[in-house]
């Protein structure tokens, strides 16, 4: 794997209506890096709308994702 960037990410939920997913699209997850941009680590919620932070820091379960791509091979 290449050397990793932050990634600012919009979620749109196919299911859901529009309702929904207007409120959704002001706000991003952004994927944080480790220091060695080898994995991603953690993630922010950034409210666009009012340009805020709204949680910082939030871990990312490796466990839980390698566990999940254990299953898929």
């Amino acid at each position: 794997m290449g050397t990793l960037e932050d990634k600012h990410c919009q979620i749109i939920l196919k299911n859901e209506n529009d309702e929904v997913n207007n409120i959704l699209m002001n706000y991003d997850l952004i994927l944080r890096t480790n220091d060695k941009r080898t994995k991603y680590e953690y993630f922010d919620i950034y409210n666009y709308r009012d340009s805020k932070m709204v949680v910082s820091g939030i871990p990312i379960n490796q466990r839980l994702k390698q566990q999940a791509s254990e299953q898929k091979g």
